[in-house]
């Protein structure tokens, strides 16, 4: 059985080592070490790891954040970020990488291990739904802008999981990877009202359950997006948080 890659980005050789150490003990392997940023970009598109474990505060002229965002232009792997830095402004600049998670040192074995588990899982449904893709002839796709037979359906909306493709009656609505997950969430479980702290965790993971700033600004995107005339709108709730609702307009 193949064991999980992962590249680990930490320039304390002690926290290194014990971070092999933990990986080996839940089944990955260290496919490599890096201690800067520029050294992270390199390792990273050569070896093509499954995850990357990222410590934000790194020499050189790149940092964990810089690193990351460079490593996302040239492939899409899952990037764990690993950081003694709680701050708002340092969540904010890391929240904009898209990582898979945000570990705070010090954290445990069993925290580690979840940021894993869940940075894999959505890598092989990516992975999947790539290669499903290319199993799919051209002519079955069904033309350029038709929304798909079938879906996840809420009146006039349809969520097109496999290709994430949205669409309100005939018509495709552009969206971020972040706005489709929000609006994925909501609508899993229309007209219930979702705090932002579960759908941060949803989307984002664990970690982001109190960046709530960052939720609506999204929010306020995926709204602008979603015309009154099409009888889907989020709606929030006060005290609570937001909830995907039908609107009958006739």
């Amino acid at each position: 059985m193949r064991h999980p890659q992962v590249l680990v980005v930490e320039n304390e050789q002690i926290v290194a080592l014990d971070l092999e150490v933990c990986l080996k003990s839940i089944g990955c392997t260290v496919a490599a070490f890096a201690t800067t940023g520029e050294e992270a970009v390199e390792t990273a598109c050569r070896l093509k790891p499954d995850v990357v474990l990222m410590d934000i505060r790194l020499e050189g002229h790149l940092d964990g954040i810089q690193a990351a965002e460079s490593i996302r232009k040239e492939m899409n792997v899952p990037l764990i970020f690993l950081t003694a830095a709680g701050d708002n402004e340092t969540i904010g600049r890391a929240v904009r990488a898209e990582p898979s998670s945000y570990l705070i040192k010090p954290f445990d074995e069993r925290e580690l291990a979840a940021a894993l588990q869940l940075a894999l899982h959505r890598r092989g449904n990516q992975d999947r739904t790539r290669n499903g893709d290319k199993q799919l002839p051209e002519s079955s796709a069904g033309g350029q802008g038709a929304p798909p037979a079938s879906g996840m359906r809420i009146g006039a909306l349809l969520l097109d999981l496999a290709k994430r493709r949205v669409f309100l009656g005939q018509t495709e609505i552009a969206l971020t990877k972040k706005e489709f997950d929000i609006l994925q969430c909501l609508a899993r479980r229309p007209g219930m009202p979702l705090s932002p702290e579960t759908i941060l965790t949803e989307v984002w993971g664990p970690q982001f359950g109190h960046y709530t700033q960052a939720l609506r600004v999204h929010v306020g995107h995926l709204r602008k997006k979603m015309t009154p005339s099409s009888g889907i709108a989020i709606e929030g709730v006060r005290g609570v948080g937001y909830r995907l609702i039908e609107n009958r307009l006739h």
